[in-house]
């Protein structure tokens, strides 16, 4: 998780763009889920479990070129299984919704900085699912609260 801000502007939270954990982000905004009550530790409310369902809000795609030829493409879609956003990790990202981010501290096998897309959900929920995305921080609690909800 990163959360980015600039003076006077609201935070952004980004996500690394891979599928697992953003098909549970579509889940958390469209409220497809349910907790399970925390028995062993009282400072939390419970476990988040996720419905397995049929539809999945994440998908990667293959787009062909020819018969040989294809790229494998990011497809994001709405609760209406209507896709919103196209995502190919080989051609240059979409600033809008998506930003390099370099993991600090680690390196790849073969050298040099780990350097990992991630997508800007505050952005793409708002823009594409008329879900508006907040953060709050609780810098006492060492605590990053993220909340979603209808933005109409």
């Amino acid at each position: 998780m990163r959360l980015w801000t600039r003076r006077g502007k609201t935070k952004n939270f980004y996500y690394r763009i891979e599928r697992g954990g953003l098909q549970e982000l579509f889940q958390l905004a469209y409220g497809r889920y349910e907790i399970d009550p925390s028995t062993d530790n009282p400072f939390l409310a419970g476990t988040v479990r996720y419905e397995m369902q049929e539809f999945e809000f994440v998908n990667s795609e293959k787009e062909y070129a020819n018969a040989n030829d294809y790229e494998e493409m990011y497809v994001f879609y709405n609760e209406l299984k209507e896709p919103v956003y196209r995502y190919n990790p080989e051609k240059k990202a979409d600033k809008d919704y998506v930003k390099s981010i370099i993991t600090a501290g680690m390196t790849r096998n073969r050298g040099g900085a780990v350097i990992d897309p991630y997508l800007n959900i505050t952005r793409l929920f708002k823009d594409k699912l008329g879900i508006e995305v907040k953060i709050t921080v609780d810098k006492e609690k060492k605590l990053a609260v993220l909340s979603m909800g209808s933005s109409k």
